[in-house]
């Protein structure tokens, strides 16, 4: 765990590093190399959680909950290439590096003295390839697509009289990435960029779920499918 965590720590940094060092090798004139950052407002698909108190069997049957997440703040950091198409537009490509955190999810099941909730960190490392359309001096709407990983980590805790169960585990999915957006000049080398982002998260081959167990008690949830989002940030091409 503790690998990969530094896998995306090291990703995140080259992100950082790479304009710089494509400055310094003097890219050929077509290419520009450009970073990006910027926020993210993230809406998670909703998912369900399940109950399961065995130590209460055969009495009481499994219980089901609709989860709804609470949109969250996020942050991004890209780095790539920039080549102009004289005609029509141009054509970039990057390497990107998503991260966030939910805060708690809204209440559900039974009314007790705690709240039971869900929390979900993401991270995402994607490669992404966007068209750019020169339609006006310094208003430049785009598209693009992208694919890459995710890691995904839940935190899950039930509350009911005095029942209690609580764990975190750990999800690692294909995601799959749409953008449209646009640009707006600031300068020569600084554009300002506004996207809207679908992400969706492929199944895994083996039902990982993130688990809680405590008390003869069992809670259980699939890991949400997707991912929407806008995002606001700025570009640099050096």
């Amino acid at each position: 765990m503790k690998r990969k965590n530094a896998l995306f720590a090291m990703a995140a940094l080259g992100l950082s590093m790479a304009p710089c060092i494509g400055s310094a090798a003097k890219w050929p004139s077509q290419l520009r190399p450009y970073c990006a950052s910027g926020f993210t407002y993230n809406y998670l698909s909703a998912c369900k959680l399940s109950v399961d108190r065995l130590s209460e069997r055969p009495i009481a049957e499994p219980e089901s909950y609709d989860i709804k997440w609470n949109p969250y703040i996020g942050f991004r950091f890209a780095a790539g290439l920039w080549l102009p198409a004289p005609k029509s537009g141009c054509i970039f490509g990057e390497v990107e590096y998503q991260t966030g955190r939910t805060a708690k999810t809204e209440h559900f099941g039974p009314v007790s003295v705690h709240e039971s909730y869900m929390r979900l960190t993401s991270d995402f490392i994607l490669l992404n390839l966007y068209y750019q359309l020169n339609v006006a001096n310094a208003f430049q709407p785009y598209f693009g697509v992208g694919c890459g990983t995710s890691n995904l980590k839940g935190e899950a805790c039930f509350f009911s009289d005095e029942t209690y169960a609580f764990n975190s585990a750990t999800n690692h999915r294909m995601a799959i990435k749409g953008t449209a957006g646009f640009s707006f000049a600031l300068n020569r080398s600084t554009t300002l960029e506004a996207e809207f982002v679908a992400i969706h998260l492929s199944k895994e081959k083996r039902e990982k779920r993130l688990t809680a167990s405590s008390g003869g008690t069992t809670i259980a949830t699939v890991a949400p499918s997707g991912v929407v989002q806008l995002s606001l940030g700025l570009c640099n091409t050096f």
